[in-house]
């Protein structure tokens, strides 16, 4: 399990890929889930695609983020825009004492840009720091250099 950020509160952040969803189900460690692989994007919680179901006390929030890193203006304008409304997602249950599972589809690099744009509004950490943090605790994270840059930029 990825761990990557407890906050005071006690809330938390994991990033994860799709395949590794039902081990934090079955942990009980999270109250939320985001989803941001565009490819998976489960909107009932009694069944999906990967056969297993999410309890309905685990909160969602939906944003279908494409990982490509050729993305034209406006499309990165767009990723950024709905990356940043997920980052609020996760600050706000976090602050809260809540746990958030940060996913796509390999757990790699949009739950890495969600994951780095909301430890950008929950902590005092430099960008540079945020990547680093990321990249140490998850495997083979934040390799769109895109999104590393929006992490670094916005």
């Amino acid at each position: 399990m990825s761990l990557i950020y407890v906050h005071s509160s006690g809330g938390k952040i994991f990033q994860a890929g799709a395949m590794e969803i039902p081990a934090y189900i079955s942990s009980g460690k999270i109250n939320a889930i985001v989803f941001s692989a565009e490819e998976y994007q489960p909107k009932d919680h009694k069944s999906n695609t990967l056969g297993y179901y999410y309890p309905s006390h685990i909160e969602r929030y939906y944003v279908p983020l494409d990982d490509s890193t050729t993305l034209n203006k406006l499309e990165i304008v767009d990723t950024i825009f709905e990356a940043e409304r997920a980052a609020d997602f996760v600050k706000s249950r976090v602050q809260a004492g809540r746990s958030v599972l940060v996913t796509c589809w390999q757990g790699r690099n949009r739950s890495g840009l969600i994951t780095g744009l909301a430890l950008k509004k929950l902590t005092d950490f430099a960008p540079g720091q945020i990547v680093f943090l990321i990249q140490a605790n998850r495997q083979n994270a934040l390799t769109n250099s895109l999104f590393e840059r929006i992490i670094q930029t916005v």
